[in-house]
């Protein structure tokens, strides 16, 4: 998977390609679980742990199928022209009130360095919200994982409008 996201492809060819990847992972899964079911026949005094690793092979087998269906749901999305289902994120989206702040520093008249000084103050605060904004994508990204690709994108790339 790390392969694939080197290759900074679009979003549709990526989760192409990351379909493809989870499919042999999925094939190969089931082949070891063939594997593991003939062992458990030929040895079953072993029967509890190969039939834990079964399911665990299960699981990682369901959470793949899981990923592939929602990767195809979102190209499924792309083709139709949908591509809105993440929203912009905008400095004003961050921060809302940024544009009013330094216009109103703006509108002050102060020296130079007390103009600058401020500015700085509210551009801090902005850099906090938008570390929090990246920390917030981060634990979505976490919890979905096959939105991956599009959060690391609005990480990436945010609009500055």
């Amino acid at each position: 998977m790390a392969a694939i996201e080197k290759k900074n492809l679009d979003e549709k060819n990526d989760l192409t390609e990351k379909n493809g990847v989870n499919n042999q992972l999925i094939t190969a899964i089931d082949s070891k679980i063939a594997q593991l079911e003939n062992e458990k026949k030929s040895n079953p005094s072993n029967a509890d742990a190969i039939n834990k690793d079964i399911q665990t092979l299960e699981n990682l087998k369901s959470q793949k199928q899981t990923e592939i269906n929602l990767n195809n749901d979102r190209i499924k999305q792309l083709e139709s022209g949908d591509t809105s289902s993440r929203p912009v994120i905008t400095i004003s989206s961050i921060m809302p009130d940024y544009d009013q702040k330094m216009a109103a520093i703006e509108k002050k008249n102060l020296d130079e360095k007390t103009e600058l000084s401020e500015k700085n103050t509210v551009n801090n605060q902005l850099i906090t919200a938008i570390d929090l904004k990246i920390d917030q994508l981060e634990n979505e990204k976490n919890l979905n994982p096959a939105n991956a690709s599009a959060i690391d994108k609005d990480i990436q790339t945010p609009e500055y409008n």
